[in-house]
């Protein structure tokens, strides 16, 4: 994760994992999921910051191709 926002939210949501947890290997650089537009492609709602655009980045395996992604809807944690 990095980059954040005026309001202290991130304006970028990406995993900050170096290897791949299935095999080891080590992932790409971040980029957006296939299919997917460039730019603010989400948005984070919160009880402080409600509808703020943010960007969804991925990591993808040089081995196995698995994709690796941040989880942003867990209770209580900032992506």
């Amino acid at each position: 994760m990095s980059g954040f926002g005026m309001d202290g939210w991130p304006t970028i949501c990406a995993p900050t994992e170096e290897d791949c947890s299935l095999c080891g290997s080590s992932l790409s650089g971040l980029r957006p999921h296939r299919g997917q537009k460039t730019g603010n492609s989400g948005i984070l709602i919160t009880n402080a910051v409600p509808f703020e655009a943010v960007s969804i980045q991925v990591k993808q395996c040089s081995e196995c191709s698995a994709m690796h992604q941040v989880f942003p809807f867990e209770l209580g944690k900032k992506c």
